[in-house]
Order: structure tokens, then C-alpha cells, then sequence
């Protein structure tokens, strides 16, 4: 009996040892499988940043929920792809949603809404406060300085995103800025050219342009570089993908008439730029 006791015991601890060289825990293997784990991380990062936002929490209580319940699930490489994998269940079901709202009122990806996002988050807790309320600066002066329709694939989204990229170059390194622009579009950095979506290959060349204008203004204010980059705009300097169109046409964007380019165009070229 003992000895069988003892096999059995051996057996138990021989499959945790494989499990935790693995690098995965007995209890998490095959977390992908499911949307369930994919949603709990990414509901977990956005109750955090509202609690943030609405002074419930610190910053530094922010980084201790996110390295206390996000954290121990994203240990390593193998939990990051379960995530990614979850994360695909999660787009199947809601990917319907997403684009009756992108139709309706131009969409814009919350901040910490990508695996990829949510385990650079873990990974670097007090940039992603950063990166965040840059991303809502950016946002909300691309809306107040650009006409509704042009806020998705045009010039306003040019900018937003040219100016986040370069706000995170001067607050919290181009490296990073260039880390985060990547995950927020859900990629991996360095993967550019195999990207299909134009869509997003024109937010990550605009992310890239704002790096170079972060580097170069970074001894200016923040005003002062969303001044620069929206100049750079007007002179053609970043690249959009739909434009105005004066034809008739079934692709409205807030009941403008637009047109699809389905190439880069500069920002300059096209119709109206506002």
C-alpha cells in the first residue's frame, strides 16, 4: 500500500515538474481553448484604468492589482499565445458588434483591449498609464481639430495616431512607443510587411512618422508638437487611405461621401483634408 502510495506521489509530482518546466501551471493548460480567459484579463485592465481614471485607486494600487491578478496568468511566453489564442475565440463572437460600431460612430480600440496590449501592460505597468492617457490626449485632440468622417482611415486618424506615437516617444521612450503601437493593433513588432489589414499597416506607418516627429520635438511641449504634426498633415508629410469624394456614393462617413483609396495616399492628396 505505502509503495503504491509512493508511486502514485511520484507520478503527481514527475507531471507538476513537467508542467511547471513547461512553464504553465496543472490548472491553466489549455486556456486558449476559450474566450473565458481572454475576456477575464482584458475586463480586468479596464476595471483597473477606471478605477484610475475615477480616483479610486493609485497608481501605484493600479500596478499592484495588475502584478497580483494579471500577472501570475502571464508568466511566460506559452501563457502570452494562450491569451492570443483565447483572444481569437472572444473576436468570433464579438467581431459583429465591432463592426456595426466602427459603421456607426468610428470606433476606436480602447486602450488594454489586445493580448497583446494586456500582456505589455503586465509587463510594464506604470508606461501603460502613461501610454493611456497619452492615447486619450491624442484622441480627443484629433476629434477637436478634425471633422467626424475623417477620424477613420483619413486625415484625423492620421493624426491621432502620428500624435500618440509621438507623445509616448517624448514621455516614455521610442522603444516602448514603438511596442505599444504595434500591441494596440494586435501584432507583434517587426511584422510590418506581413500585415494583410492596409488598415492597420496605415495606423502602424503613422505610428512610425510620430516616432521620428516624437524624436525630433521631443524638447517641445505637447501643444506645440500637436501643432507640428498637424502641419505635417496638411503638407502631405503622413498617409491616409480614404479620402472626400465629390462622386455619389454609397460610402458615407457621418453622411460625407468618401472613397476608398485602397493604397497610401499622403494626407494632402484627395479633397478636403478636414
Amino acid at each position: 500500500m505505502i509503495k503504491r502510495f509512493i508511486s502514485l506521489l511520484t507520478v503527481v509530482m514527475l507531471f507538476m515538474t513537467t508542467m511547471n518546466m513547461q512553464g504553465v501551471s496543472a490548472e491553466e493548460t489549455n486556456k486558449g481553448d476559450t474566450a473565458e480567459f481572454y475576456l477575464e484579463m482584458r475586463d480586468k485592465v479596464q476595471l483597473y484604468f477606471e478605477e484610475l481614471e475615477s480616483g479610486k485607486i493609485t497608481e501605484d494600487e493600479f500596478v499592484e492589482k495588475v502584478e497580483t491578478n494579471i500577472g501570475v496568468h502571464l508568466e511566460t511566453e506559452e501563457d502570452l499565445a494562450e491569451l492570443i489564442e483565447s483572444e481569437s475565440k472572444a473576436i468570433e463572437a464579438e467581431s459583429q458588434m465591432i463592426e456595426a460600431q466602427s459603421k456607426n460612430d468610428f470606433y476606436f480600440d480602447k486602450f488594454g483591449v489586445k493580448a497583446q496590449e494586456v500582456y505589455l501592460i503586465k509587463l510594464y505597468p506604470v508606461a501603460a498609464i502613461q501610454a493611456k492617457n497619452l492615447a486619450d490626449k491624442a484622441t480627443k485632440s484629433a476629434k477637436d481639430r478634425y471633422r467626424k468622417y475623417t477620424l477613420h482611415q483619413g486625415n484625423g486618424d492620421a493624426y491621432r495616431h502620428a500624435y500618440w506615437s509621438a507623445l509616448m516617444t517624448k514621455h516614455i521612450g521610442r522603444n516602448l512607443a514603438w511596442r505599444f503601437g504595434y500591441a494596440h493593433e494586435g501584432h507583434d513588432t517587426g511584422t510590418y510587411h506581413s500585415i494583410s489589414s492596409l488598415d492597420d499597416k496605415m495606423d502602424l506607418r503613422n505610428n512610425h512618422l510620430g516616432r521620428i516627429d516624437g524624436t525630433n520635438w521631443k524638447k517641445h511641449s505637447d501643444k506645440t508638437i500637436g501643432n507640428k504634426i498637424a502641419d505635417s498633415i496638411s503638407k502631405g508629410k503622413k498617409v491616409r487611405i480614404r479620402t472626400w469624394t465629390s462622386k455619389k456614393t454609397n460610402d458615407k462617413k457621418d453622411g460625407v461621401p468618401t472613397n476608398y483609396v485602397g493604397k497610401f495616399v499622403p494626407t494632402s492628396k484627395g479633397g478636403r483634408h478636414h
